[in-house]
């Protein structure tokens, strides 16, 4: 393999950090978290650039000791720092102190090595790598988890092998016979190539990964925009047929039964007339609200259009769904909605049907609406059952 002597390899490092940084800087991440993370990330690749750019020809084994060597080493223990800041809030998670503190700690320890000998330096500089990015690669293990993406899992993958490199790098070293050495690594020559190539071109895979996992979340972002109403934040039509397989599925396969049920607001154009449209907006977002507070969990509750929502809820039998129609039209008919100094109180009606067995989620949507009809021209406030499948 072609020699790559570990000083050359940090000046290609540096010079690939600043494409990593322009990369960034051109991205449009979508949303403030995002952008933050990225602008942090971003100032982190400059730091390595300026630290390590330099390397290349300003230092080598017959120099003088180097303030440039301190500098390059406190940029490449803090950007590793504050890569793994952005990339825990790339993945949604709140960075934690340990890794702050650990780099703080580092950045000064080296900082009082420096007065020190350089194979003192040398040592806890390389020791210093391997606690930050051992750090970094942890916390990153504690955001992702088990059930991370393939992009997450392969950002775990470059930490874990960062932190391997840099575990190697203080081994060498602290097994060295002490002599000086301005590049610090004290590697074997069979190593060495292989890190230098390392070195050259982990910016940029730092960077590809990141704009791999700000489009994974901008791309779930787009998914929940989809499957989300906007008002109330309950479920999209979109989303109900999405997820009305699995939730009959799962209530067939231990005998039991889904209730469809189709709710409107009674009167809500008057709701509007007398109070304004923001005051109906108020009354359609608790109305998302009673549904959610008083349905279990796994139900799906949709805004299917204007006043009107669809439940499918989990039950046992027909005497179960038909308490559970009932729960909601008296939560609702207890309730007020205060806006701006006004009580609005509403009601809704309710038309209920049981979804048989192989039923198509669109034929026990309209009977469900049938009964809706029903139970809207037979007086408002109340609960019609429709007939079973003929």
């Amino acid at each position: 393999m072609l020699h790559v002597d570990i000083l050359s390899a940090y000046c290609l490092c540096g010079a690939s950090a600043l494409v990593a940084a322009g990369v960034l800087l051109l991205a449009e991440p979508g949303d403030p978290a995002s952008a933050r993370a990225m602008r942090v990330m971003t100032g982190g690749f400059l730091l390595l650039a300026l630290g390590m750019f330099p390397m290349g020809w300003a230092v080598d084994d017959g120099a003088p000791r180097n303030g440039l060597v301190l500098a390059a080493a406190e940029s490449v223990l803090a950007c590793t720092a504050l890569f793994g800041w952005g990339f825990a809030v790339l993945c949604g998670a709140r960075p934690g102190r340990t890794v702050d503190t650990a780099a703080g700690l580092v950045l000064l320890a080296n900082g009082v090595a420096w007065t020190g000998s350089p194979f003192v330096f040398e040592c806890v500089f390389n020791a210093s790598g391997a606690l930050v990015a051992v750090a970094v690669t942890l916390a990153q293990c504690r955001v992702v988890g088990r059930r991370g993406s393939r992009t997450e899992n392969a950002i775990l993958a470059s930490l874990a092998l960062y932190s391997v490199v840099w575990t190697l790098r203080f081994a060498f070293t602290v097994a060295s016979d002490g002599s000086r050495s301005f590049h610090a690594s004290h590697l074997p020559v069979a190593i060495e190539p292989w890190v230098g190539v390392f070195y050259g071109i982990v910016p940029v895979v730092i960077a590809a990964l990141t704009l791999a996992l700000v489009n994974e979340r901008l791309a779930a972002r787009l998914r929940d925009l989809a499957q989300t109403d906007e008002l109330t934040g309950a479920l999209s039509r979109r989303a109900l047929r999405d997820r009305a397989p699995e939730l009959v599925a799962r209530q067939q396969a231990g005998g039991k039964r889904v209730a469809t049920l189709m709710l409107d607001i009674d009167h809500f154009k008057g709701v509007n007339d007398r109070h304004g449209h923001a005051a109906g907006d108020a009354v359609l977002r608790r109305a998302a609200h009673l549904l959610a507070s008083n349905l279990r969990s796994d139900s799906v509750v949709t805004r299917y259009g204007g006043e009107e929502f669809a439940v499918l809820a989990p039950v046992t039998g027909l005497d179960d769904a038909r308490a559970v129609a009932e729960r909601l039209r008296r939560a609702f008919e207890a309730d007020e909605v205060e806006f701006e100094g006004a009580s609005i109180g509403v009601t809704i009606s309710v038309g209920l049907a049981m979804m048989n067995e192989a039923e198509l989620l669109d034929d026990a949507l309209r009977r469900a609406d049938a009964a809706l009809y029903r139970a809207k021209h037979g007086g408002r406030n109340r609960v019609d059952v429709a007939l079973a499948v003929a």
